[in-house]
This record gives structure tokens, sequence and C-alpha cells, in this order.
């Protein structure tokens, strides 16, 4: 199977799943002028999640302790639910986290899917038509 095929494959099984299980609610729309997730942010909260504590995830990231929980606390304002449990030791996600760490994977993969793609087209020759004649650059 071409991998491209098998990555797109693998990315509409989750939010299909996941979009039977959720109940709908109302949007909430996003505060802040810019209603875009910040990719680092997403990245940073997946890298806490994989090492359930904040002091471990920061020193992966080498950032400090309260510059990580500062980029989770935006997220959280940007998606406007708690994503974390802070009150736990170790912290635990929310149902919403959870949902933000499942789709947070989905935007990696897709990342890295995209610059696949990319760098794939850009090794392939490029047809040109013009008036019925063709030619490869």
């Amino acid at each position: 199977m071409d991998e491209a095929v098998q990555a797109q494959s693998e990315l509409l099984v989750v939010p299909l799943r996941l979009a039977a299980s959720v109940e709908t609610a109302a949007p909430r729309e996003p505060e802040g002028p810019c209603p875009d997730l910040d990719l680092r942010a997403v990245r940073w909260f997946l890298v806490l999640v994989e090492e359930g504590q904040f002091r471990r995830a920061a020193r992966r990231l080498h950032v400090s302790q309260p510059g990580l929980s500062r980029v989770i606390s935006g997220l959280e304002r940007r998606v406007g639910a708690a994503l974390v449990d802070r009150d736990t030791r170790p912290f635990t996600l929310t149902r919403e986290g959870e949902i933000m760490a499942l789709y947070g994977r989905l935007i990696e993969q897709l990342q890295r899917a995209a610059l696949r793609e990319v760098a794939q087209a850009s090794l392939r020759p490029r047809r040109a038509v013009v008036d019925s004649w063709e030619w490869d650059d």
C-alpha cells in the first residue's frame, strides 16, 4: 500500500470514531485576536502528556517549568477548557484534555504527512502543457 494512502486511512479512522462518541455542544468562539491553534503549544501539550509530569516535560523541551505551564494555560484559554487537572499528583487529563491529545496526535501526523508529500512532490519532474505540447522540466 502506498504510504500516502496508508497515512490518509490512519488519519480518517480516529476523527470518525471520536465524532460518533462526543456529544454535540454549541461551539465556543475562541478568545483573543487569533482563532488558530499554536502548533508549538499543541506539541508541548503532547510532550507533557507523554512525560506525565510538568518537570520532566519542561526538561525534555529545554524550557522552564513555569514557561511550560504558561504555554499550556494559554492553550487551555484558546480552546476554552481545562485540559489538565493540576490538583492531582501526577496530573490527570480532563475529558477535554483527552480529546485534545487525540487531535493533537492527528495534527502531528498531518503535519508530517504534509511535509513528506511536499518533499516528494519537489523531487518529481514537473510536466508542462502548452497548446497541446507536453514536456518535462
